[in-house]
C-alpha cells in the first residue's frame, strides 16, 4: 500500500512541474519591457532602435492604417496577425516579431496570386489566396504574408508588381 501512495505522489509531483514548466513559456515575454521588444524588433528588421521609436509614435498617429488581411477568426488560427502601414514605414505581423520596414527602403512590392484546391464532397473547388511580398533595397529584408480569399495578380501565379523604384 506504501508503494501506491509513492507512484501516486511522484505522478501529481510530475503534473505540477509539468504545469509549472507549461506557466513559466506561456508567461516568458510577459516579462519583457518595452525597451527590450524595441532592441528585438529593430535587430530582426536591420533597423535602428531610433528608427523603431519612430515608428512607434508613428503608429498612434491618426493618418496610420491597420492592415487587417485576414479576419479575426483566420488570423488566430494561422498565427498571422494585422499590420500597419505609416507615413514612413510598414509593419507586417507574423512569426516571433513584427516585420518593420521603412518605406524608403522598399524597393519593390508584389502580391502573389496562390491557387489551391479544397475538396467539397466529392468535387475539388479552386480557391485563391494572395500573398504580399516586400524586398528592401539592400536585399537583406524581404517579408511575405498571406490575404485568403484574394484572385487578384498575374496569370499563373507569377508576381505581379505593386512597386517598383
Amino acid at each position: 500500500m506504501l508503494g501506491f501512495g509513492i507512484g501516486i505522489s511522484v505522478f501529481f509531483l510530475l503534473l505540477v512541474l509539468l504545469f509549472g514548466a507549461v506557466i513559466f513559456f506561456i508567461t516568458k515575454d510577459l516579462r519583457k519591457t518595452a525597451d527590450d521588444w524595441i532592441r528585438i524588433v529593430a535587430k530582426a528588421g536591420g533597423l535602428s532602435e531610433q528608427e523603431i521609436r519612430e515608428f512607434d509614435r508613428q503608429a498612434m498617429e491618426p493618418d496610420s492604417l491597420i492592415l487587417n488581411h485576414l479576419g479575426k477568426l483566420k488570423s488566430f488560427t494561422t498565427g498571422q496577425k494585422k499590420g500597419i502601414l505609416t507615413r514612413d514605414y510598414i509593419c507586417l505581423y507574423g512569426g516571433n516579431a513584427p516585420g518593420v520596414l521603412k518605406l524608403s527602403h522598399l524597393k519593390e512590392a508584389y502580391l502573389k496570386d496562390n491557387t489551391y484546391y479544397v475538396k467539397v464532397g466529392k468535387t475539388s473547388k479552386q480557391a485563391h489566396y494572395l500573398t504580399i511580398n516586400l524586398k528592401s533595397t539592400d536585399e537583406k529584408k524581404r517579408m511575405g504574408r498571406d490575404i485568403p480569399g484574394g484572385s487578384q495578380g498575374a496569370p499563373g501565379g507569377i508576381g505581379a508588381p505593386l512597386f517598383r523604384d
